[in-house]
Formats: structure tokens, sequence, C-alpha cells
């Protein structure tokens, strides 16, 4: 009879071991099909247009977040003299399971008091390309491609 509240004491002690490491376990994160495009689109253009860029940033695809810091971007983004009104959903289209299109229309003002005397008002398509990456979609920003620098040109021979 001795053992049996040693018993209980250990079954008890088990009990609350595995309840506390299954509380603290972190709940798998869910892959995310394209039907999340049209919010995670929208959410990140609602920053934009509210100039929290740095909020934007963690839109960006895991590569663009490598080249080009937090602060930099939201530097660039929240100071350009386009300043955006509004961005609708228009549609979508993948290309495969981890990479999409989507289309959105935005409408926009551009500071022309220097030139023309007043804002310059406009509404345009834009398609963004997104990427799955882990099973989550960022945002893979279109990027001018760096030009090469130009080769030495050979020196002059004396022939």
């Amino acid at each position: 009879m001795k053992n049996i509240p040693v018993y209980l004491l250990r079954t008890a002690c088990l009990g609350a071991a595995v309840l506390l490491a299954a509380c603290g376990a972190a709940p798998a994160r869910k892959a995310q099909d394209d039907s999340v495009l049209p919010k995670l689109a929208l959410d990140r253009w609602n920053l934009l247009i509210a100039h929290h860029a740095e909020k934007a940033y963690d839109y960006l695809s895991p590569g663009t977040r490598t080249t080009e810091t937090r602060e930099k971007y939201a530097s660039e983004m929240n100071d350009r003299p386009v300043h955006w009104k509004s961005v609708d959903y228009v549609d979508h289209k993948c290309d495969d399971a981890d990479a999409c299109t989507v289309q959105l229309r935005a409408a926009y003002t551009v500071a022309m008091t220097a030139r023309i005397g007043k804002d310059v008002s406009a509404v345009t398509i834009l398609w963004e390309r997104w990427i799955r990456v882990d099973g989550h979609w960022y945002y893979l920003q279109d990027r001018p491609a760096t030009p090469a620098p130009k080769a030495a040109k050979p020196a002059a021979s004396g022939h």
C-alpha cells in the first residue's frame, strides 16, 4: 500500500509534464493556398497608402529582404512623388502552385505643382508577382536589372 501514493504522484507528474509540453508547443503553420492573395495584396497596399512601408516590408520575398534593408525600403517607398489613393483587387492567375500574378487597379496622384500648377490624378492597372516560399506567399518586388559594368577599352597598340 505504501507504493500507491508514489505511483499516483509519478503518474500526476508525468501527466502534468505532457500537458505543459503540449501547451508550449507552437501550432503548426498551415500552408496558404492562393485564395489568400487578394487579402495579402490589399493589406500590403493599404500599408503603402498609409505610408507604413516599414510594415509592408514584411510582405517582400525572403530573397528581396536579404538584399534591401527595412529602412531603405521604407524611405524609398514613403518618399515617392506618387501618392497612392486606393487599390482594388481585380484578379489573379497562377502559373503553378507556387507562383501567381495578382492584378490590381490603383488610383493615384502625382504632385506636378511646380510644372503645371496642380496635381495630376490617374488610375492604372498593376500586375504583381507573388511567390510561395515554405508555404507562405510573398510579393516578389520587380526591380530593374542593374546594368553590367562597361568593359574597359583595350589600349591602342602601336602597330
